[in-house]
């Protein structure tokens, strides 16, 4: 009996469809292997970049060191890192008795406009490890600017493997004008998954032929400038409580990885320059600039009736930042108002919110409420330290150098506030508490145990100067310059402005090398040494300092120096010589022979 012709017609439908079924997961399979294939041989040919956070030091291999090219999953691949310094060199293997941290957000946290190695976290390392309780202290940062808690969230996932006893957060202010930000474009969802596959060489080429155009004129702006853009951003509870909670979200995700997996995290609330720094830009500032600028010389003068008379004039124009943060300092003057409510509000009005803004507090104090029993979770009410501890001038010069950039003084209450909450975390005793309290005392001291130079404070002046001519500085209606210091002489030095660091610190050294002056020397090289500590110039000059002060610590510097150099036959040289100086031929053939013989010049 033949078969209705209906079922030979099903019979080859669902053939086909099987063939269909088979032909589409064959062709999926085929473009997955190309696919795989691609990204294996860019791996291979080296091309694109790593994304881990450190790397074994090619030369020293005990070490880890930065990875420069971390930074280009979050900055655009057309600017230059190839010359920032190298911050970070901590030990390889970490024995038992090492107690090891990291510190992560962006600028503040890095210690901008000081280096990283002059900066809160290096503050906080040799003050733990003053005390002698554990063998070495080791504070690693990973604090970059305009990094925002994409980048915390996305980068902390990699540093278990680096064994850090406890985490330190300190961020919030780059959500608004980050890397990956409010201004980037997509949401949460999309933002995760660009940053999933920017771990991928085929994408690190795309995004970087895409960001190309759009980053070109990165090397004539700072990055703040670079990443303000010329946008504002006018306060909205809608949009400021959307950011706030992805924030927060963000830093959950970074709080619950390390502390189901046993590591303390220290979740510090970000603080920023609200007296001394007015608002970048308030609504309607073309409108009434002249109005502004004469309001604020009125409180100069001291005439209150006039000043209020011409406030009444302006009453329309209330959420203007401007006037609201002039009023604040009227009221503060005349009215002996000393809350930091005023001036809060006044920043929070500012249409370029490179400070946070009060949501993102009140959100964060929130989720902090929210974890107080997790044992492993420690949150430092910073606003409130620095209030109770230093009133309304807190919030102003006393601690800052610019909107929200900590200066010395800064980053030393800062390292004492994280010092005090770790000696709270590992139950430090009477005697160890003390001599903490002693160090954070001495702020000379300080300088002398990282290196600080008076020169690497003008440094850091002459940062914020640049910052200052560029926007959205150089837009601002009430016009902020940074706090000179007197007592520094090289703030006094018009040649000081125009010369490079390098020139600098040379012309600094010979000086003191005329004068014989090698305590002073010494102190210079070592700071060089410290904010740049594995370059191989560093440690041949300090050698060839020690050798003209006849200091035998020259040996161990030409040894560093000829490994760092990858065997750089002219380094090799400069050793030989000194060894040979010294009677130490068997030293020099040691040596050639744990390291290997000098590169040939030819």
């Amino acid at each position: 009996m033949k078969k209705p012709l209906c079922n030979y017609i099903k019979f080859f439908v669902e053939e086909s469809k099987v063939k269909r079924l088979i032909f589409n997961f064959v062709f999926f399979l085929l473009v997955l292997l190309g696919f795989v294939g691609l990204e294996f041989i860019l791996r291979v040919l080296n091309i694109g970049y790593s994304t881990d956070p450190f790397v074994r030091h090619p030369k020293i291999k005990d070490f880890y060191m930065d990875n420069r090219s971390l930074r280009l999953k979050y900055y655009p691949k057309s600017i230059d890192l190839t010359h920032d310094p190298i911050k970070n060199l901590f030990l390889y293997y970490k024995p038992a008795d090492i107690l090891r941290g990291i510190v992560i957000g962006g600028s503040a946290a890095e210690g901008f406009p000081y280096y990283s190695n002059h900066s809160f976290s290096k503050i906080l390392e040799v003050a733990l490890n003053e005390i002698k309780r554990y063998k070495k202290v080791e504070v690693i940062n990973l604090g970059f600017s305009a990094m925002s808690s994409y980048y915390e969230m996305d980068v902390s996932k990699k540093l278990l493997k680096y064994n850090p006893d406890f985490i330190v957060i300190y961020s919030g202010h780059n959500e608004y004008y980050g890397t990956i930000s409010a201004t980037t474009g997509g949401n949460h969802f999309t933002k995760k998954i660009y940053l999933l596959l920017k771990e991928l060489r085929i994408f690190q080429l795309i995004f970087e032929v895409l960001g190309q155009s759009k980053w070109k004129e990165i090397k004539s702006r700072t990055m703040m400038a670079e990443q303000f853009n010329n946008r504002i951003i006018p306060k909205n509870e809608k949009l400021d409580l959307k950011v706030a909670e992805i924030y927060v979200k963000n830093i959950k995700e970074i709080v619950d990885f390390f502390t189901r997996r046993d590591v303390n995290v220290i979740l510090v609330e970000p603080v920023c320059n609200i007296l001394s720094m007015p608002p970048f830009k308030g609504e309607n500032d073309p409108f009434i600039s002249n109005k502004i600028l004469s309001l604020y010389k009125l409180i100069g003068k001291g005439d209150k009736k006039l000043f209020e008379s011409e406030l009444e004039n302006l009453i329309s124009f209330t959420n203007n930042a401007n006037i609201r943060y002039i009023c604040a300092l009227y009221n503060m003057i005349y009215k002996r108002d000393k809350s930091i409510s005023n001036f809060i509000h006044a920043k929070d009005l500012d249409i370029v919110p490179f400070r946070e803004r009060s949501t993102l507090h009140e959100e964060l104090r929130k989720f902090s409420f929210s974890y107080r029993k997790n044992q492993k979770f420690y949150f430092v009410n910073l606003p409130d330290r620095i209030l109770t501890n230093f009133g309304i001038n807190g919030f102003g010069n006393d601690l800052f150098i610019d909107h929200l950039h900590f200066n010395f003084k800064g980053h030393v209450v800062m390292a004492s506030v994280l010092a005090q909450k770790i000696a709270d975390i590992y139950d430090f005793n009477k005697n160890e508490r003390e001599a903490l309290i002693s160090f954070f005392q001495n702020p000379d001291l300080i300088k002398e145990k990282i290196y600080l130079t008076p020169l690497h404070e003008f440094l850091a002046f002459r940062s914020i100067l640049l910052l200052s001519k560029q926007p959205p500085y150089s837009d601002m209606i009430l016009k902020y310059t940074p706090p000179v210091d007197p007592q520094n002489y090289f703030f006094a030095n018009k040649e000081a402005y125009n010369l490079s660091e390098d020139e600098l610190i040379n012309k600094k050294l010979n000086e003191y090398v005329a004068k014989k002056d090698f305590k002073n020397a010494f102190f210079y090289m070592n700071s060089v040494l410290v904010t740049y500590p594995s370059e191989a110039k560093n440690y041949l000059a300090m050698a060839e300092l020690q050798k003209m002060a006849k200091d035998e610590s020259a040996l161990y510097n030409y040894i560093t120096a000829y490994v760092l150099s990858d065997r750089d036959y002219n380094y090799y040289i400069k050793m030989k010589d000194y060894l040979l100086l010294k009677g130490l031929e068997e030293t020099l053939q040691k040596v050639i022979s744990i390291y290997g013989e000098p590169k040939n010049p030819f």
